[in-house]
C-alpha cells in the first residue's frame, strides 16, 4: 500500500507511531479473540434454539422477542463504543504526537519558556484521551453480560 506525502506531511512523528502501535494491538487482539468466540457462540446460540423450539414452542417466541430487544441494545451499545473507541485512537495519537514534538524539543521549549503553556495543553489532550476511553470502556462493558 502507498500513501500521499500529504499524509505523512499533515501527521506528526508520534501520531503515526501511535497508530502503528496501537492499530496494530487492536488488530491482533481482534484476530487472537474473536473467531474462537464468535464460533463457540453460533454452535451454542443454535443448539439452544433448536432445543427450545423442540421443548416448548411457545416459550421460545418469548425467548426470540428478548433476544430481538437485546440485539437492538447490543447494537446501539456497539456504535457508540465504537465511536468512543475511534476517539480515543485519535487523541490518543495525537497525544502522542504533542509528546514526542516536546521531548525532541524540550531545550526549546525550556529556552522560551513554555513549560506551563505545553503542560496545559499535555493537560487538556490527556484529559480527551480519558473522557474517550471512559465512553469506551463504559459502553463496551455494557456489551460483556450480554
Amino acid at each position: 500500500q502507498q500513501l500521499p506525502i500529504r499524509f505523512f506531511d499533515a501527521k506528526t512523528h508520534g501520531e503515526l507511531m501511535s497508530r502503528f502501535t496501537n492499530d496494530i494491538d487492536t488488530i491482533s487482539e481482534a484476530l487472537n479473540n474473536s473467531f474462537t468466540v464468535v464460533i463457540q457462540c453460533s454452535i451454542i446460540i443454535v443448539g439452544n434454539f433448536v432445543m427450545l423450539i423442540i421443548l416448548n414452542a411457545a416459550l421460545s417466541v418469548i425467548v426470540f422477542a428478548c433476544f430481538f430487544l437485546m440485539f437492538l441494545f447490543l447494537r446501539y451499545s456497539g456504535k457508540k463504543s465504537h465511536a468512543y473507541f475511534a476517539n480515543q485512537q485519535k487523541y490518543m495519537g495525537s497525544l502522542n504526537g504533542f509528546l514526542e514534538e516536546m521531548v525532541s524539543g524540550q531545550k526549546i521549549v525550556q529556552v522560551f519558556r513554555h513549560e506551563e503553556r505545553d503542560f496545559e495543553e499535555f493537560s487538556r489532550r490527556n484529559e480527551q484521551v480519558q473522557r474517550a476511553a471512559t465512553g469506551a470502556m463504559t459502553y463496551s462493558g455494557l456489551l460483556i453480560p450480554v
